[in-house]
């Protein structure tokens, strides 16, 4: 892989060792709401100062603009991979609220090439509410569609060469990823963008947020993507392998978000006493449960009255 980085713009370009894949333009970006509830946006291209240190595998790169927090893109680069993480620092002097943290975005300016031109590529995605993986032929979709999003990662692939490009977060600790690909109406790239949903987290003067990990990863076909790219998940989040099936319910499959302490434990005392004909280990309590943001776990509504500790106690 060759990397290289330009000063000028503050932007990467990547060429693969076969250079059938080229990335050109990369940056990272924050978004951020001030104290009034203003959203704001830094991008790395537009920092007024940028300190660089390398230890010949990893670069930091920390970038400075007047009333933006600091961004600090760390980029590591492995064999045929790159891994990417970026850190939000409260410099602003007040409180902010972080919505997005991109460490990995291309605008209109940059360019992906899978074997040619990308809207004549593949793309893989995961649709997280239904948990589905399909394939996209771009310039068939782009005609519907101008843009395409996937939950936690994307491969890009060029079907007649097999050359395959796989972006992914792999790690899930403390935020989603996401992908988002926009194109205009000639169906030219518009703006690419992988980025963690920070979901408005407060930070004081001086705190930093971290996102997720990214991985750029390349490979000969989008299988050999989609293998390796779950194996670096199951890699950095420390995931094991079960040695029989997994047996559960969930509420979502019944109740969808209408349920209620009441409701669970009725179904939990149900499945208890009949556990020698249905043997669930493991019970999921769905979306219903919050008071404003789905993904909001910490506020329970008013259907839950005693909390989640003493629900799972029950």
């Amino acid at each position: 892989m060759k990397i290289s980085f330009n000063e000028q713009n503050n932007m990467f370009d990547l060429i693969f060792q076969n250079e059938k894949v080229q990335i050109s333009n990369i940056q990272c970006a924050v978004e951020w709401f001030d104290a009034v509830g203003i959203m704001h946006r830094f991008e790395s291209s537009a920092t007024e100062s940028m300190l660089k240190k390398s230890d010949g595998k990893t670069l930091k790169l920390l970038f400075k603009k007047n009333n933006c927090p600091e961004m600090e893109w760390e980029i590591t680069e492995e064999k045929n991979c790159l891994l990417s993480r970026l850190t939000a620092i409260n410099s602003t002097g007040g409180n902010i609220k972080i919505k997005t943290l991109e460490p990995f975005f291309i605008s209109q300016d940059g360019n992906i090439e899978i074997d040619g031109k990308l809207n004549q590529a593949r793309f893989l995605g995961l649709q997280r509410l239904c948990g589905d993986i399909r394939p996209q032929y771009l310039w068939e979709e782009l005609y519907a569609h101008c843009s395409f999003s996937s939950s936690m990662m994307g491969c890009l692939y060029n079907k007649s060469t097999e050359s395959a490009l796989t972006i992914g977060f792999v790690s899930t600790a403390d935020m989603f990823g996401e992908l988002s690909f926009k194109f205009d109406t000639f169906r030219n790239l518009k703006k690419f963008s992988a980025f963690c949903r920070a979901e408005n987290v407060s930070l004081e003067p001086g705190e930093r947020l971290v996102s997720e990990k990214l991985s750029v990863n390349i490979d000969d076909s989008a299988q050999n993507g989609l293998t390796n790219y779950t194996k670096r998940l199951q890699k950095e989040m420390k995931s094991g392998v079960w040695s029989t099936p997994v047996t559960g319910w969930s509420t979502w499959d019944y109740y969808f978000g209408n349920i209620s302490e009441e409701n669970i434990l009725e179904n939990v005392d149900f499945l208890a006493r009949h556990k020698q004909e249905i043997p669930v280990e493991y019970i999921q309590i769905d979306a219903g449960y919050t008071v404003d943001k789905l993904y909001e776990w910490e506020n329970w509504n008013e259907r839950f009255p005693h909390g989640p500790a003493w629900l799972v106690n029950q």
